[in-house]
C-alpha cells in the first residue's frame, strides 16, 4: 500500500499503489524514500529478500506516480535486506548502501547538475544528534515547500545519514530553512545559498 495523508481537516489516507506505477512484489522490505537526482522529488528504493528476489529504484515523477529506473541506474540487487541513503564522499549527492544474502554493496552516485541543500541539526536542550527534528525549505515563487525529518533508525537494523538532503533541480537562489526541534524549539535560517552543508543548532531557551 502506498497511502497518501489527504491532509485537512480530517487527515484521512487513501491507498495510492494501484496507479503508482510501483509493481508488486511479495518479499519487497525495508523502503527508503530518497532525493537521488536532486530534482526535487522523491524516489523510492524497495529491496526484496530471499535468493532470486530483486531490488527496484522508483524515481518519482512529481505527480504521485514512480518510473522503474533500477537497471539503468545500476542498483540491482538480488536477496537485499536492509539499505540506507548518505552522502558518503561529500559531493552533494545520496549515495547508497544495501546489505543482505549478496554480502553490503555501496553503490556511488555520480549525480547530475541539479542543486542541493544538505542540513546538520545539533540539539541542545533536545538530543545532540537531533534525531526527531523535522527540517522544512519553505515555499516561494519557484520552489515548493519539502520537509526532511531526521530519523534514529529504520527497518531491518539500517539508519538514513543524519544530514537530511534536499533536491532543488535546476533551481539556484536561496531558500530558507525552518528546524523545529523535539523541544519544541525552532530556529530559522534565511537566504541560504544551495550546494553545501548547512549546520543549524538548537539555542538554549531564553
Amino acid at each position: 500500500m502506498l497511502l497518501e495523508n489527504e491532509g485537512a481537516p480530517h487527515f484521512t489516507f487513501k491507498d495510492r499503489f494501484g496507479d503508482s506505477g510501483i509493481r508488486f512484489e511479495e518479499t519487497s522490505a525495508d523502503p527508503s524514500f530518497a532525493d537521488y537526482d536532486n530534482d526535487g522529488f522523491l524516489d523510492i528504493y524497495f529491496t526484496a529478500t530471499y535468493k532470486g528476489r530483486k531490488s527496484f529504484l522508483y524515481k518519482g515523477n512529481g505527480d504521485g506516480t514512480f518510473t522503474d529506473v533500477t537497471w539503468l541506474a545500476g542498483v540491482r540487487v538480488d536477496d537485499g535486506w536492509g539499505n540506507a541513503f548518505a552522502d558518503y564522499d561529500n559531493d552533494g549527492d545520496l549515495d547508497l548502501v544495501v546489505g543482505g544474502g549478496e554480502g553490503v554493496k555501496l553503490f556511488r552516485n555520480d549525480g547530475n547538475e541539479n542543486h542541493w541543500l544538505h542540513v546538520r541539526v545539533v540539539g541542545k536542550e533536545s538530543n545532540r544528534s537531533g534525531i526527531g527534528a523535522r527540517v522544512i525549505i519553505m515555499p516561494n515563487e519557484i520552489l515548493r515547500t519539502q520537509i526532511r525529518e531526521v530519523q534514529g533508525g529504520k527497518g531491518s537494523g539500517s539508519q538514513h545519514s543524519l544530514p537530511v538532503e534536499f533536491g532543488l533541480g535546476g533551481y539556484n537562489g536561496p531558500v530558507d530553512v525552518v528546524v523545529r526541534f523535539p523541544s519544541g524549539k525552532i530556529v530559522r535560517v534565511n537566504m541560504v545559498t544551495p550546494n553545501r552543508m548547512i549546520v543549524v543548532d538548537e539555542l538554549p531557551a531564553n
